[in-house]
């Protein structure tokens, strides 16, 4: 082949890819530039195209704190309804009307919860309830069976006498019945459920059914769920009262603090992906009882406040309901039958105890193959 030569017609391989390149790959860029922006100039001037964006909530309710933070995917919005009309959109179809429906099936704190009418009424025959409650007096007595009655969310007789729950009564001040007198009202094998049709029942009306320690990561597990139907939410992360729901392909990060009474202090981070997380601990509610600190954790197998070594526990679950539960059970069991009872059941928890003035931390093999973990605590 004979050289190209100054002023010559024939181009080499590498000038010849030069003229493609730039006369091709142009009209490519152009042609992609259009199919991206030409929906957007076809918009009349009051609508406009939204990114995804984080949207962030929070409130009161079921006597905690709420957090909700999700993304939402781009959508074409009037652009004279853009404040009210896109940021309201999924928060006040799901997060609301479920805390609601929460508070007014499950509250102790309202006489007029159906909870409340069901406890402080007197019959032992079956009592038509929502199906939510039903669904979670369901899961409390699996819990309950499982552990041995550790979680037993019959012990609110219990609570009340310590001077925790509902406008702290202690009934101690109101009657003399004694602890022993109190323990006897306490057992979920004297609570019946069914769920079709809903219904509840006691054989003891003097049962009251206290479901702080699991409705928080219901009401978390109903809120992720609501929005992650919703179009274009898809991903996000609820928390109430320290129980964390999450969904969606990103990792979320969410602190779990150190349990030190009175301040916010790290302990560690964790990364969830479409997982709950419940922390219980013993370090936020306590009170001084007969001269002595007591904490609002009652183990409902002797009716007295624990009193171990066991700072806090926090469970990793595909379901924050259960979690709860069972964050509240190892707290109730301690760190040695706590810790024995997760290997056994395949739980992945981490558990806090105080040694000295310091903290050591344990963690289940469960929770140390599935729980991805950047906190600067090491693995022990």
């Amino acid at each position: 082949m004979t050289p190209s030569t100054p002023g010559s017609s024939a181009r080499t391989p590498r000038g010849r890819f030069k003229v493609w390149f730039n006369r091709d790959f142009g009209a490519y860029f152009f042609l992609v530039y259009l199919a991206i922006m030409l929906p957007r100039y076809e918009l009349t001037k009051q609508d406009r195209i939204v990114p995804p964006y984080e949207v962030f909530h929070s409130g009161q309710a079921l006597g905690t704190k709420w957090h909700v933070k999700f993304d939402l995917g781009y959508r074409i919005v009037p652009n004279s309804k853009f404040s009210s009309e896109y940021f309201s959109y999924p928060p006040y179809s799901v997060i609301h009307p479920t805390l609601s429906h929460v508070d007014h099936d499950m509250s102790t704190w309202r006489n007029d919860s159906h909870l409340m009418r069901f406890n402080l009424g007197n019959s032992t025959d079956w009592e038509p309830v929502p199906q939510a409650l039903a669904t979670v007096i369901q899961e409390a007595k699996r819990v309950y069976d499982l552990t041995d009655g550790a979680f037993d969310v019959t012990a609110g007789t219990l609570v009340l006498y310590w001077g925790f729950g509902p406008n702290s009564v202690n009934l101690r001040s109101r009657d003399t019945k004694t602890l022993d007198d109190y323990r006897r009202m306490v057992g979920s094998n004297m609570l019946y459920v069914r769920t079709d049709p809903p219904e509840i029942r006691k054989n003891n009306v003097n049962l009251f059914v206290d479901l702080s320690a699991i409705a928080k990561g219901y009401a978390a597990d109903q809120i992720a769920l609501g929005l992650h139907e919703k179009p274009d939410c898809y991903q996000g992360m609820v928390e109430i009262g320290g129980e964390v729901r999450v969904w969606g392909y990103k990792h979320w990060p969410i602190m779990i603090e150190a349990p030190v009474s009175g301040r916010r202090e790290p302990l560690t981070v964790v990364e969830l992906k479409n997982q709950a997380m419940a922390t219980s601990g013993d370090y936020r509610q306590h009170k001084t009882v007969d001269g002595r600190e007591v904490t609002h954790i009652i183990d409902p197998r002797t009716g007295m406040p624990i009193e171990h070594e066991l700072a806090s526990v926090s469970v990793v679950h595909e379901s924050c309901m259960t979690a709860d539960a069972l964050a509240t059970a190892l707290m109730v069991m301690g760190p040695g039958e706590g810790y024995d009872f997760c290997v056994k059941q395949d739980i992945a928890a981490l558990l806090v105890t105080r040694e000295s003035d310091a903290f050591a931390v344990k963690r289940t093999p469960a929770w140390k193959r599935d729980v991805k973990e950047r906190g600067a605590l090491p693995r022990r």
